[in-house]
């Protein structure tokens, strides 16, 4: 998807930004998963956090965060 194909999205759905902040970086990184996608660790971090499912097919999330759906 283009970025402005993704902004028009953006303008046009409720879709929350979530920020990205340092604690976030760094409970991603304390977290005992040998997994090395950084994108991973911050969804789980994110979830952890909140105390959120995660709607994903990806096999290596459902392995280390039991509130996967799909």
């Amino acid at each position: 998807m283009s970025l402005a194909k993704y902004v028009d999205l953006v303008n046009h759905v409720n879709i929350v930004q979530v920020p990205i902040d340092t604690t976030l970086w760094v409970d991603s990184l304390a977290l005992k998963w040998d997994h090395r996608d950084p994108a991973d660790r911050l969804i789980v971090a994110f979830a952890k956090r909140k105390n959120l499912p995660i709607v994903s097919s990806d096999g290596e999330l459902k392995k280390f965060y039991s509130s996967v759906i799909w």
